[in-house]
C-alpha cells in the first residue's frame, strides 16, 4: 500500500515555510497549543475505540465558530432523520471547538480535525470509522476526502459557498482540484452563485444543489424578559440600561468603535456599551486598552463595577443571547477587511444590526438584512452618525428590528432541505 501521496509531498516541502508563523503563534500568542496534540492524534482515548467500533457514525467537521454555529441545525435535522447514528464533530480553531460543545449537545464526540498528512488521517478514520461525513461550508482537505472515499464513507458538502478569490485560485489548479472533490457525493450550496462557480470548476451534474444559508436555521431564540433582567442583574447593569452590543471585533477596530462611542455619548451620556473580541487569545490586549480609557469598565469574568460604561464580555459562548440586551448591535469583522460574521444572532432578537463595508463573506445574510431593512452598512468614518440616527428616532430602530426579525423567520428550512436531498445519497434510504 502506498503510504504517502502527492499532496503528503507538496505539505513536506512547504513545511520550511509554514512551521515559522505556526510556532510564533503557538509561542507568543498560544493559538494551536491544545488543537495540536488533538490533530495528529494524541487525544484518542481507548473509550472512542469502543464508542465508534460498531456504531454507524456521521462526522461533522466545522473549522470555527461559524461553521458550528451552521452545523447546529444540519446536526439537529440529521439526528432527527438518523437517529441510530452516533455524530462526531470536527473542528480546527480552539474557539470553534469551545462553541462545539457549549452548543452542540447532540454531538457523541467533539475532536480536533486531524492534519491533513495520509498516516494521520488513515490513524483517526481507523478509530471513527464514518459512514457520512459532512464538510460545512468550504473545508476540503484532499488527503481526508481520498481516503475517506476509500474506506467507503458517503461525503457531502454542505452549506457551501465559493468566494471570487477562491475561484480564482481553484481555476489555476483546475485539474487538482476536480480530483480532490471526485470523492463528494453531493454539494449543497448556500446559493445559485456559489453552484454556478462549483459547476463552472467540476462540471458535475446531479450532484450539486442550492439549499440555501444554514445559519438562517441556527440563529438563537429570542431572549425572555426574565432571561434578559436575570442577565442585566449579573452583569450588573440597572434594569432600564439602554446598551450597544458590540461582537467579534478584530484587531483595530477596537480603536474605530471606542472613538465612535466617545462621541455618541457626549449627545447621550447614559448609553453603556458591551464588547466582545472575536478570539480570546486578544482578551488581555483589549481589556488593557479599554482600562486606559475615562470610561468605568467592568468584566464579564469579574463583574465587580456597578452600571459600566463598558462591559468586557471576555467570555466565549456567550455573545449569541446577549446581543439580546441590545437596543443596536454592532458586529464585527467588518470595518477591516475580515469579511464579516454572523448578522442574524441580533435580528433573532430584533435588534437591528449596523456592519462595516467588508463583509463579502457574508452575502446571503446580508442581502436578506439590506432587502428587508433589518441593518445598516456604514463606513468607519460614518459609525458615529449611524449610531445616532438610531438613537435618535427608536420608532424606526424598532422597526428595522422587526423587520429583519420577519426575514429571518421566513429564510428558514435549508437544513431540513439539505437532509432531505442527503438521504437520497444514502444507502438503505
Amino acid at each position: 500500500m502506498r503510504r504517502f501521496s502527492l499532496y503528503d509531498i507538496c505539505y513536506l516541502l512547504s513545511l520550511p515555510v509554514i512551521t515559522p508563523p505556526i510556532l510564533y503563534k503557538m509561542l507568543f500568542k498560544k493559538k494551536y497549543r491544545t488543537s495540536f496534540r488533538g490533530m495528529i492524534g494524541k487525544d484518542i482515548s481507548e473509550n472512542d475505540r469502543e464508542m465508534f467500533s460498531d456504531a454507524r457514525t456521521c462526522w461533522i467537521h466545522a473549522v470555527s465558530v461559524g461553521e458550528v454555529v451552521a452545523a447546529q441545525s444540519i446536526i439537529r435535522e440529521f439526528k432527527t432523520q438518523f437517529p441510530e447514528y452516533k455524530i462526531l464533530v470536527s473542528t480546527v480553531t480552539e474557539t470553534g471547538h469551545k462553541k462545539a460543545h457549549d452548543t452542540l449537545k447532540e454531538a457523541d464526540r467533539i475532536i480536533f480535525f486531524p492534519i491533513d498528512f495520509s498516516p494521520v488521517v488513515r490513524n483517526f478514520l481507523s478509530v471513527y470509522q464514518p459512514d457520512v461525513c459532512i464538510l460545512m461550508e468550504s473545508e476540503l482537505w484532499p488527503n481526508f476526502l481520498r481516503l475517506a472515499q476509500k474506506q467507503g464513507s458517503r461525503i457531502f458538502l454542505c452549506n457551501g459557498k465559493m468566494s471570487k478569490k477562491s475561484f480564482s485560485m481553484y481555476r489555476t489548479i483546475s485539474f487538482v482540484f476536480k480530483k480532490t472533490l471526485s470523492g463528494i457525493d453531493a454539494f449543497f450550496m448556500q446559493t445559485e452563485e456559489d453552484a454556478e462557480k462549483f459547476f463552472l470548476l467540476t462540471h458535475y451534474t446531479g450532484k450539486i444543489f442550492v439549499t440555501g444559508n444554514c445559519k438562517f436555521d441556527s440563529a438563537p431564540q429570542p431572549l425572555s424578559s426574565s432571561e434578559r433582567d436575570e442577565m442585566l442583574r449579573t452583569f450588573r447593569f440597572s434594569s432600564d440600561a439602554r446598551l450597544l452590543v458590540v461582537g467579534s471585533t478584530h484587531q483595530d477596530e477596537e480603536k474605530i468603535i471606542l472613538d465612535a462611542f466617545e462621541k455618541v455619548r457626549n449627545e447621550y451620556p447614559h448609553i453603556k456599551m458591551i464588547i466582545s473580541p472575536r478570539h480570546p487569545e486578544r482578551f488581555t490586549y483589549v481589556r488593557e486598552m479599554l482600562t486606559r480609557t475615562r470610561w468605568k469598565v467592568s468584566c464579564a469574568s469579574d463583574p465587580s463595577v456597578d452600571n459600566p460604561d463598558i462591559f468586557f464580555l471576555d467570555q466565549m459562548g456567550k455573545l449569541a443571547r446577549v446581543y439580546g440586551l441590545g437596543q443596536i448591535a454592532l458586529v464585527g469583522g467588518s470595518f477591516v477587511p475580515i469579511g464579516g460574521h454572523n448578522l442574524l444572532e441580533p435580528l433573532a432578537h430584533k435588534v437591528p444590526v449596523v456592519y462595516g463595508p467588508h463583509v463579502e463573506k457574508q452575502k446571503e445574510i446580508v442581502r436578506m438584512v439590506e432587502t428587508s431593512g433589518g441593518g445598516v452598512r456604514c463606513e468607519a468614518p460614518e459609525l458615529t452618525n449611524t449610531l445616532l440616527d438610531f438613537l435618535r428616532n427608536e420608532e424606526k430602530r424598532r422597526e428595522m428590528g422587526e423587520r429583519g426579525f420577519n426575514a429571518l423567520s421566513q429564510s428558514t428550512g435549508s437544513a431540513r432541505r439539505t437532509i432531505e436531498l442527503m438521504k437520497t445519497f444514502i444507502p438503505g434510504r
